[in-house]
């Protein structure tokens, strides 16, 4: 924990003790998401890097929130006296980013999240999971497919690539989910675990 002498364990994997339904400027999932990146990376003046990746099933409670700032659309030019948010464009190739929280993270659309979860990254930060490469002295080839063998029976000609690599812990406080149902603990989502 922050300011402790101690050791601790801190848990990434939170319930939220209210459903979907319920997120309101009460019940605002993303203030306790951005609360608990900031306890290990720090708060900058005007606000962190973080983005927060949730189901469409969560896009219409979220919008409704009072700190919600939409992304406009890319087709019309806003007007005057309009917050425009900006430094966006790069995460749009993860999902569709939505808007900006007054709480200090971008809010993106990603299909991908199941219903009922969110979760929220650092993006300044070291990545939560990283490509683990063959040392070089194993002799291995490194990225990439590589040619691993070829066959020339004739008329036929047959190539064989390999492509090998793996994905490990990189950073274990990068990264926030939170289940967003009264269950009173954290469940994994139906077909992760």
């Amino acid at each position: 924990m922050l300011g402790s002498e101690s050791e601790a364990t801190d848990d990434h994997y939170l319930e939220s003790s209210y459903a979907s339904s319920a997120i309101s400027d009460t019940n605002d999932p993303f203030v306790t998401i951005v609360d608990e990146l900031e306890e290990h990376f720090g708060t900058g003046t005007g606000g962190e890097n973080i983005a927060v990746f949730i189901n469409n099933a969560q896009r219409a409670k979220t919008e409704d929130l009072t700190d919600f700032d939409p992304v406009p659309d890319r087709f019309i030019r806003p007007g005057d006296n309009i917050n425009v948010p900006f430094g966006w464009e790069a995460l749009s190739r993860i999902g569709r980013v939505i808007g900006r929280h007054g709480h200090g993270c971008w809010v993106v659309e990603w299909r991908y999240v199941p219903a009922n979860y969110m979760i929220g990254l650092h993006l300044d930060a070291p990545a939560p999971l990283v490509k683990r490469i063959d040392p070089e002295d194993t002799g291995l080839y490194r990225g990439g497919l590589h040619l691993v063998a070829e066959d020339e029976e004739f008329p036929f000609k047959g190539s064989f690539y390999r492509h090998r690599f793996g994905l490990g812990a990189g950073n274990r406080l990068n990264g926030v989910v939170m289940e967003l149902g009264t269950g009173g603990t954290y469940s994994i989502p139906s077909g992760y675990s």
